[in-house]
């Protein structure tokens, strides 16, 4: 099963609609938010995980504004995956360039180098496509 780690509508249904019709893949979950997504780590067994990296900490509902918004929600989440001894492949879809610029991608490559697979580029030409594909094919 994939979990799938994204808070932006948008974004979000352009994974569903990849990993249905791509990967024709029915078989995964969502989360919005850092604290969704620990839970449902907890709740059930993922061989991928495509995670966003600028989260919020709880889910946005009308009654609630998602907490603090962690800029680097995706880093916390590969750290608690690692504390937790969770060895699930992991592939970073950021539509943020600058953690690519920044070096992100190699900087977690090299701290969880057993479940890293990388950083995509999410953008609205759909080049991520293939190479999630690519990745999701690897891990």
């Amino acid at each position: 099963m994939i979990l799938v780690v994204e808070d932006d509508p948008f974004k979000l249904s352009q994974i569903e609609s990849f990993l249905s019709s791509e990967l024709s893949s029915k078989d995964y979950k969502c989360a919005r938010s850092v604290n969704s997504a620990r839970k449902r780590l907890s709740e059930d067994s993922y061989t991928l995980v495509i995670l966003d990296m600028s989260l919020p900490t709880y889910d946005i509902t009308a009654n609630e504004p998602g907490g603090r918004p962690q800029n680097y929600g995706g880093k916390e989440l590969l750290r608690y995956m690692y504390r937790k001894k969770l060895k699930i492949k992991t592939v970073l879809l950021t539509q943020y360039e600058e953690f690519i610029a920044e070096g992100v991608g190699d900087a977690m490559g090299e701290k969880y180098s057993d479940t890293f697979c990388g950083i995509i580029y999410f953008d609205t030409e759909r080049n991520w496509e293939q190479k999630l594909m690519n990745m999701v094919a690897e891990a």
